[in-house]
């Protein structure tokens, strides 16, 4: 009788391409990704900010003060840490994850053992072997583990979900005010509150709901991120911030050459007056001047004896002189009168010491201040930012005493002239205006206040609890723009607004220009078909979205019940506040539904 040889089938590969990448194991990675969102085995210091701890500090601390860091509030609930099922050995002699660490001797590091009865245990961060300081009973010569009411057989037959209780620990700290409203600390208490069972993941990627093997499926979706379009007729270039989770921001250059904004697919307004309002938030937007500087290049001029003379830069390229320009030193002829200057040339002539050429004030056509020009000896403001530049203000400078000014030419500019003329279109005078303007046509019928407005702004953009552009976004982001912000910042700032109008107003100019020229465009639209600008949610992310859901109802249910504090013959408990019914209700509704 022969011994056979091959008793698994072997796989076989028919194509003619051979595969650079092998398939990944498609199990493992769901599993990594719901480990991920747990982070079960781990102590509250050892875990990453992410999954379950990112919610929970994401939501936390609940507080009952107006103010947005709760600095006025009396009554504040904090969260501490959270477990995911009941860690003991099989005797119930030692409990708590705290039992299976062995501290490095050499960087002091924790480690997790993955067999708590291997004799040594190599460090992660050094690599040095340590014997293995897990605790083993010594009543059942077992080591600290997760206890299941029932095993996935059991499950199956009984109908039952393998599951696990999820408790947090939270701090309810109280606060007295006297007649200053200044607030002194009263006291503190700790309780453990359950929030329900949250399904365990078996070996084999599934969850056991009711009996029934289940598997949710990741989903693909549309990547956060910034993101440039154009229509097929060329009639709309449009700009979008898509976030992981908050508000979206789309900005629009329609056919009339005018620059709106729009929040949330709703009413559009002019993009000057959201960037005006903004100047709540960043001073660089405050006004004209700030404005126009933050999306064009500066060309400074100055007046001497009656004549013209322009500052020596980037600014001049393209231009004709009418007279030769010599070095200050030597003499020589640098620039030939009528020969257009390159940057080149330019380079040439700072390096030979020359720092203004006189002009003629032809030059001066087309040109928009960048600055208030206001006579020093009165105060009065003679011509404001953003305003055009005509031949006959020289006249007026001149009476005026005024020497210097600085002016950009929005037509040569990159940016083109789109925000020059959306700027001259806005109404509005300051930020707070251009706030309450806002808040006028996203909330229309309620108030406009100039704090309420501003409340609006920061939860939709600047919020960390309401707005999340995830690291994925913000690595986008600052490839699409340029920017060097950290990945950990995970809000809009102003430079993120003023670099994507900055992008949208070139990738108008440049594809408008570049077909006559037959030269490339520095900027581009974006595919948003294209798989690289989509990306995959796994079960862990899923589930994240899905228990954020349930952990807003109950902060919003701990603030209505903030009000039972005023009773002093009840005193107020920290698990009296917290009530977990919507986040099992949420947690029953995704595994029902996916």
């Amino acid at each position: 009788m022969s011994v056979q040889q091959n008793i698994y089938r072997q796989r076989h590969s028919f194509s003619k391409i051979r595969s650079l990448v092998p398939i990944p194991n498609l199990i493992d990675i769901q599993k990594r990704s719901y480990d991920e969102f747990l982070q079960m085995n781990l102590l509250h210091t050892e875990r990453d900010p992410r999954g379950l701890k990112s919610v929970f500090e994401g939501m936390f601390p609940v507080h009952n003060g107006k103010n947005l860091d709760g600095t006025d509030a009396t009554l504040e609930v904090e969260f501490l840490d959270y477990t995911v099922g009941h860690w003991a050995c099989k005797c119930e002699k030692y409990k708590g994850l705290e039992h299976l660490r062995t501290v490095c001797k050499s960087c002091g590091h924790h480690i997790v053992a993955e067999h708590a009865k291997d004799p040594a245990v190599d460090c992660p961060q050094c690599g040095t072997r340590n014997k293995n300081a897990a605790t083993i009973c010594d009543v059942c010569q077992e080591p600290v583990s997760m206890k299941q009411k029932m095993s996935m057989e059991e499950c199956v037959e009984r109908g039952s979900t393998m599951a696990a209780p999820l408790k947090i620990r939270v701090r309810l700290n109280q606060f007295d005010k006297d007649d200053k409203g200044n607030r002194r600390f009263k006291q503190s208490q700790e309780s453990e509150v359950y929030f329900g069972d949250i399904p365990i993941m078996t070996d084999r990627g599934t969850f056991i709901i009711n009996g029934t093997e289940r598997v949710i499926v990741s989903q693909l979706h549309r990547s956060p991120g910034a993101f440039f379009s154009i229509a097929p007729d060329k009639s709309l270039y449009s700009a979008q911030i898509i976030p992981y989770r908050g508000s979206w921001i789309e900005f629009e250059l329609d056919a009339k050459g005018l620059l709106y904004a729009r929040i949330d697919r709703k009413r559009k307004f002019l993009g000057a007056t959201f960037l005006r309002a903004l100047g709540l938030f960043d001073e660089r937007l405050a006004d004209n001047a700030g404005m126009v500087t933050s999306f064009y290049q500066p060309a400074p001029f100055s007046l001497k004896k009656g004549k013209l003379f322009a500052s020596v830069g980037e600014h001049l390229a393209g231009r004709k002189l009418s007279e030769d320009l010599k070095d200050p030193k030597s003499k020589d002829v640098l620039v030939k009168a009528g020969r257009a200057l390159s940057r080149r040339v330019i380079d040439q002539v700072i390096k030979a010491g020359v720092k203004e050429v006189e002009v003629e004030r032809e030059w001066l056509d087309g040109a928009v201040l960048m600055q208030d020009v206001v006579n020093m000896n009165t105060g009065e403001v003679l011509m404001e930012a953003n305003e055009p530049f005509k031949q006959t203000d020289l006249e007026m400078f001149l009476a005026n005493n005024v020497s210097d000014f600085t002016v950009c030419f929005p037509e040569n500019d990159p940016t083109g002239k789109v925000f020059h003329e959306t700027l001259a279109k806005d109404h509005t005078e300051d930020p707070e205006e251009a706030a309450k303007e806002l808040f006028k046509k996203i909330r229309p019928g309620e108030p406009a206040t100039l704090e309420s407005s501003k409340k609006l702004l920061h939860g939709m953009f600047f919020d960390p609890q309401k707005y999340d552009l995830s690291k994925v976004g913000r690595h986008k982001v600052n490839a699409k723009l340029g920017l060097g912000t950290g990945l950990d910042v995970r809000t809009l700032d102003c430079t993120d607004f003023i670099g994507t109008v900055h992008y949208l107003l070139r990738l108008k100019k440049y594809d408008t220009t570049r077909e006559a020229q037959q030269e490339g465009a520095p900027v581009r639209a974006d595919d948003i078909d294209h798989l690289g600008n989509r990306r995959v949610r796994s079960v862990g992310e899923l589930l994240e979205n899905g228990f954020r859901v349930g952990l807003v109802r109950v902060q919003r249910a701990i603030k209505e019940k903030f009000s039972m504090a005023q009773d002093p013959n009840s005193p107020l408990q920290a698990h009296d506040l917290i009530n977990s019914k919507p986040v099992i209700a949420a947690m029953k509704e995704f595994f029902g539904s996916s």
